[in-house]
Protein backbone atom coordinates (compact mmCIF):
# COMPACT_ATOMS: atom_id res chain seq x y z
CA UNK A 1 0.00 0.00 0.00
CA UNK A 2 1.40 3.37 -1.03
CA UNK A 3 0.11 6.93 -0.88
CA UNK A 4 2.18 8.25 -3.76
CA UNK A 5 1.77 6.57 -7.16
CA UNK A 6 5.13 7.91 -8.33
CA UNK A 7 6.83 5.50 -5.93
CA UNK A 8 5.46 2.55 -7.91
CA UNK A 9 6.39 3.47 -11.46
CA UNK A 10 4.82 2.34 -14.72
CA UNK A 11 2.48 -0.68 -14.65
CA UNK A 12 0.53 -2.67 -17.24
CA UNK A 13 -2.92 -2.17 -15.71
CA UNK A 14 -4.62 0.15 -13.22
CA UNK A 15 -7.93 -0.57 -11.51
CA UNK A 16 -9.84 2.57 -10.51
CA UNK A 17 -12.19 1.78 -7.62
CA UNK A 18 -13.04 5.14 -6.04
CA UNK A 19 -16.38 6.86 -5.57
CA UNK A 20 -17.34 8.86 -8.64
CA UNK A 21 -17.26 12.16 -6.78
CA UNK A 22 -13.54 11.58 -6.08
CA UNK A 23 -12.63 10.61 -9.64
CA UNK A 24 -11.77 14.04 -11.05
CA UNK A 25 -9.25 14.62 -8.25
CA UNK A 26 -7.80 11.09 -8.38
CA UNK A 27 -7.44 10.73 -12.16
CA UNK A 28 -4.42 13.05 -12.67
CA UNK A 29 -2.52 11.33 -9.83
CA UNK A 30 -2.46 8.12 -11.89
CA UNK A 31 -0.10 9.57 -14.50
CA UNK A 32 3.09 8.15 -12.90
CA UNK A 33 1.62 4.65 -13.32
CA UNK A 34 1.39 4.93 -17.11
CA UNK A 35 3.87 3.61 -19.66
CA UNK A 36 5.67 6.24 -21.69
CA UNK A 37 4.65 6.79 -25.31
CA UNK A 38 7.86 5.09 -26.45
CA UNK A 39 7.17 1.97 -24.38
CA UNK A 40 4.72 0.42 -26.82
CA UNK A 41 1.41 -0.78 -25.45
CA UNK A 42 -0.34 1.89 -23.34
CA UNK A 43 -1.32 1.07 -19.77
CA UNK A 44 -4.81 -0.43 -19.46
CA UNK A 45 -6.96 1.61 -17.07
CA UNK A 46 -10.12 -0.13 -15.85
CA UNK A 47 -12.71 1.91 -13.94
CA UNK A 48 -14.97 -0.19 -11.70
CA UNK A 49 -17.49 2.48 -10.72
CA UNK A 50 -21.28 2.63 -10.58
CA UNK A 51 -21.95 5.34 -13.16
CA UNK A 52 -21.35 5.78 -16.88
CA UNK A 53 -19.02 8.78 -16.95
CA UNK A 54 -15.74 7.41 -15.58
CA UNK A 55 -14.11 6.41 -18.90
CA UNK A 56 -14.48 9.92 -20.34
CA UNK A 57 -13.10 11.56 -17.17
CA UNK A 58 -10.08 9.24 -17.21
CA UNK A 59 -9.40 9.71 -20.92
CA UNK A 60 -9.48 13.48 -20.53
CA UNK A 61 -7.05 13.36 -17.60
CA UNK A 62 -4.63 10.71 -18.85
CA UNK A 63 -4.48 11.12 -22.62
CA UNK A 64 -3.02 8.69 -25.13
CA UNK A 65 -0.69 6.97 -22.63
CA UNK A 66 -3.72 5.19 -21.16
CA UNK A 67 -6.05 2.71 -22.83
CA UNK A 68 -9.25 3.25 -20.85
CA UNK A 69 -11.53 0.23 -20.86
CA UNK A 70 -15.11 0.00 -19.70
CA UNK A 71 -15.70 -1.97 -16.52
CA UNK A 72 -17.95 -2.74 -13.62
CA UNK A 73 -18.09 -4.88 -10.51
CA UNK A 74 -21.13 -6.98 -9.65
CA UNK A 75 -21.00 -7.12 -5.87
CA UNK A 76 -23.15 -6.43 -2.83
CA UNK A 77 -20.71 -5.25 -0.16
CA UNK A 78 -20.00 -2.43 2.24
CA UNK A 79 -17.52 -1.32 4.89
CA UNK A 80 -18.80 -2.71 8.18
CA UNK A 81 -15.95 -1.15 10.14
CA UNK A 82 -12.35 -0.22 9.33
CA UNK A 83 -10.63 -3.24 7.81
CA UNK A 84 -13.83 -5.32 7.61
CA UNK A 85 -15.88 -5.62 4.39
CA UNK A 86 -19.32 -7.25 4.58
CA UNK A 87 -20.12 -9.18 1.41
CA UNK A 88 -23.77 -10.18 1.10
CA UNK A 89 -26.31 -10.94 -1.56
CA UNK A 90 -26.32 -13.13 -4.69
CA UNK A 91 -23.60 -15.54 -5.70
CA UNK A 92 -22.96 -13.99 -9.13
CA UNK A 93 -20.26 -11.63 -7.87
CA UNK A 94 -17.88 -10.85 -10.73
CA UNK A 95 -15.73 -8.24 -12.41
CA UNK A 96 -16.65 -7.38 -16.00
CA UNK A 97 -14.59 -5.29 -18.39
CA UNK A 98 -13.83 -4.89 -22.06
CA UNK A 99 -12.92 -2.60 -24.91
CA UNK A 100 -15.67 -0.04 -25.37
CA UNK A 101 -15.21 -0.34 -29.13
CA UNK A 102 -15.76 -4.10 -28.93
CA UNK A 103 -13.34 -6.91 -29.61
CA UNK A 104 -11.05 -8.79 -27.28
CA UNK A 105 -7.41 -7.81 -27.87
CA UNK A 106 -4.56 -9.71 -26.19
CA UNK A 107 -4.22 -7.20 -23.34
CA UNK A 108 -7.86 -7.74 -22.35
CA UNK A 109 -7.52 -11.53 -22.39
CA UNK A 110 -4.27 -11.32 -20.41
CA UNK A 111 -5.91 -9.15 -17.75
CA UNK A 112 -8.84 -11.57 -17.48
CA UNK A 113 -6.42 -14.46 -17.03
CA UNK A 114 -4.62 -12.52 -14.30
CA UNK A 115 -7.89 -12.04 -12.42
CA UNK A 116 -8.71 -15.73 -12.79
CA UNK A 117 -5.29 -16.78 -11.48
CA UNK A 118 -6.00 -14.73 -8.34
CA UNK A 119 -9.32 -16.51 -7.82
CA UNK A 120 -11.45 -13.54 -8.89
CA UNK A 121 -14.46 -14.36 -11.06
CA UNK A 122 -13.96 -12.26 -14.17
CA UNK A 123 -15.74 -11.94 -17.50
CA UNK A 124 -14.82 -10.07 -20.66
CA UNK A 125 -18.03 -8.50 -21.96
CA UNK A 126 -18.95 -10.21 -25.22
CA UNK A 127 -19.65 -8.19 -28.35
CA UNK A 128 -22.68 -10.36 -29.17
CA UNK A 129 -24.21 -9.34 -25.84
CA UNK A 130 -23.76 -5.66 -26.60
CA UNK A 131 -20.25 -5.41 -25.17
CA UNK A 132 -19.15 -3.61 -22.04
CA UNK A 133 -21.16 -0.46 -22.79
CA UNK A 134 -24.40 -2.44 -22.69
CA UNK A 135 -23.30 -4.18 -19.48
CA UNK A 136 -22.47 -0.83 -17.89
CA UNK A 137 -25.88 0.59 -18.82
CA UNK A 138 -27.62 -2.45 -17.34
CA UNK A 139 -25.85 -2.00 -14.04
CA UNK A 140 -26.39 1.76 -14.18
CA UNK A 141 -30.15 1.39 -14.62
CA UNK A 142 -30.41 -1.06 -11.74
CA UNK A 143 -28.21 0.80 -9.27
CA UNK A 144 -29.67 4.23 -10.10
CA UNK A 145 -33.24 2.98 -9.57
CA UNK A 146 -32.40 1.14 -6.35
CA UNK A 147 -30.38 4.08 -5.03
CA UNK A 148 -33.06 6.65 -5.85
CA UNK A 149 -35.95 4.83 -4.21
CA UNK A 150 -33.86 3.71 -1.23
CA UNK A 151 -32.42 7.16 -0.52
CA UNK A 152 -35.76 8.93 -0.92
CA UNK A 153 -37.70 6.50 1.29
CA UNK A 154 -34.90 5.77 3.80
CA UNK A 155 -36.11 2.17 3.52
CA UNK A 156 -34.52 -1.23 2.93
CA UNK A 157 -35.23 -3.20 -0.22
CA UNK A 158 -37.65 -5.42 1.66
CA UNK A 159 -39.57 -2.42 2.97
CA UNK A 160 -39.72 -0.86 -0.50
CA UNK A 161 -41.10 -4.06 -2.03
CA UNK A 162 -43.59 -4.62 0.80
CA UNK A 163 -45.49 -1.41 0.01
CA UNK A 164 -47.49 -1.35 -3.23
CA UNK A 165 -46.79 2.31 -3.98
CA UNK A 166 -43.02 2.13 -3.46
CA UNK A 167 -42.89 -1.14 -5.41
CA UNK A 168 -44.61 0.67 -8.27
CA UNK A 169 -42.18 3.58 -7.93
CA UNK A 170 -39.21 1.21 -8.18
CA UNK A 171 -40.74 -0.41 -11.28
CA UNK A 172 -41.32 3.03 -12.82
CA UNK A 173 -37.68 3.98 -12.25
CA UNK A 174 -36.48 0.80 -13.95
CA UNK A 175 -38.78 1.43 -16.91
CA UNK A 176 -37.53 5.01 -17.24
CA UNK A 177 -33.93 3.83 -17.11
CA UNK A 178 -34.61 1.36 -19.93
CA UNK A 179 -36.19 4.12 -22.02
CA UNK A 180 -33.15 6.36 -21.49
CA UNK A 181 -30.66 3.60 -22.33
CA UNK A 182 -32.63 2.65 -25.44
CA UNK A 183 -32.53 6.28 -26.58
CA UNK A 184 -28.75 6.15 -26.18
CA UNK A 185 -28.53 3.17 -28.53
CA UNK A 186 -28.52 0.24 -26.10
CA UNK A 187 -30.50 -2.71 -27.43
CA UNK A 188 -31.88 -5.91 -25.97
CA UNK A 189 -33.57 -4.31 -22.98
CA UNK A 190 -37.18 -5.35 -23.66
CA UNK A 191 -37.31 -7.70 -20.68
CA UNK A 192 -34.75 -5.98 -18.49
CA UNK A 193 -37.05 -3.97 -16.20
CA UNK A 194 -39.24 -6.98 -15.41
CA UNK A 195 -36.21 -9.22 -14.91
CA UNK A 196 -34.51 -6.72 -12.59
CA UNK A 197 -37.67 -6.29 -10.53
CA UNK A 198 -37.96 -10.07 -10.24
CA UNK A 199 -34.29 -10.38 -9.26
CA UNK A 200 -34.83 -7.84 -6.46
CA UNK A 201 -37.19 -10.33 -4.84
CA UNK A 202 -34.28 -12.76 -4.33
CA UNK A 203 -31.93 -10.25 -2.69
CA UNK A 204 -31.62 -9.94 1.11
CA UNK A 205 -34.55 -7.91 2.42
CA UNK A 206 -32.20 -5.75 4.51
CA UNK A 207 -30.30 -4.63 1.41
CA UNK A 208 -29.59 -0.94 0.89
CA UNK A 209 -27.61 0.92 -1.76
CA UNK A 210 -24.37 2.67 -0.82
CA UNK A 211 -25.85 5.95 -2.04
CA UNK A 212 -28.77 5.55 0.36
CA UNK A 213 -26.44 4.69 3.25
CA UNK A 214 -24.37 7.82 2.55
CA UNK A 215 -27.49 10.00 2.41
CA UNK A 216 -28.75 8.57 5.70
CA UNK A 217 -25.38 9.26 7.32
CA UNK A 218 -25.26 12.84 6.03
CA UNK A 219 -22.21 12.13 3.87
CA UNK A 220 -21.61 13.20 0.26
CA UNK A 221 -23.01 10.56 -2.06
CA UNK A 222 -23.00 9.54 -5.71
CA UNK A 223 -26.34 11.28 -6.29
CA UNK A 224 -24.97 13.27 -9.24
CA UNK A 225 -23.26 10.26 -10.83
CA UNK A 226 -26.33 8.05 -10.58
CA UNK A 227 -29.71 9.76 -10.20
CA UNK A 228 -28.61 13.16 -11.52
CA UNK A 229 -26.79 11.55 -14.44
CA UNK A 230 -29.89 9.57 -15.41
CA UNK A 231 -31.92 12.80 -15.43
CA UNK A 232 -29.32 14.52 -17.62
CA UNK A 233 -29.09 11.55 -20.01
CA UNK A 234 -32.89 11.63 -20.31
CA UNK A 235 -32.98 15.37 -20.94
CA UNK A 236 -30.23 15.06 -23.55
CA UNK A 237 -32.40 12.70 -25.62
CA UNK A 238 -35.77 14.27 -24.86
CA UNK A 239 -36.92 11.22 -22.90
CA UNK A 240 -39.47 11.68 -20.11
CA UNK A 241 -38.13 10.47 -16.74
CA UNK A 242 -40.48 12.07 -14.19
CA UNK A 243 -39.79 9.64 -11.34
CA UNK A 244 -36.03 10.10 -11.57
CA UNK A 245 -36.43 13.87 -11.91
CA UNK A 246 -38.68 14.11 -8.84
CA UNK A 247 -36.41 12.01 -6.61
CA UNK A 248 -33.31 13.83 -7.80
CA UNK A 249 -34.91 17.16 -6.90
CA UNK A 250 -36.02 15.83 -3.51
CA UNK A 251 -32.54 14.56 -2.62
CA UNK A 252 -30.52 17.48 -3.99
CA UNK A 253 -30.80 19.90 -1.00
CA UNK A 254 -29.42 17.32 1.42
CA UNK A 255 -26.63 16.46 -1.02
CA UNK A 256 -25.61 20.09 -1.22
CA UNK A 257 -25.67 20.39 2.58
CA UNK A 258 -23.52 17.24 2.95
CA UNK A 259 -20.98 18.64 0.49
CA UNK A 260 -20.76 21.91 2.43
CA UNK A 261 -20.29 20.06 5.72
CA UNK A 262 -17.60 17.83 4.21
CA UNK A 263 -15.76 20.83 2.74
CA UNK A 264 -15.86 22.66 6.07
CA UNK A 265 -14.51 19.60 7.88
CA UNK A 266 -11.69 19.35 5.35
CA UNK A 267 -10.79 22.98 5.82
CA UNK A 268 -10.53 22.47 9.59
CA UNK A 269 -8.40 19.32 9.35
CA UNK A 270 -4.73 19.70 10.34
CA UNK A 271 -2.29 19.75 7.46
Amino acid sequence: VVEDASSVGAVDAVLVCVKEYSLAAVAPTLTPLLHGEADGEPTAVVPLLNGMGAPEVLEAALGARARVLGGLCKVFAWIERPGVIAHKGPSDTAVLFGERSGGEPPRVRALAELFASAGVVCKVAAREEGGITSAMWRKFIGIAAFSAVGAATRATLGEVLAEARTRQLYAALLAEGVAVATAHGVGGLDEYAAAQASRAESLPKASTASLARDVLAGRPSELEAQVGAMVRYAEGKGVAAPAFAALYAALLPQERAAARTDAAAGARAPR
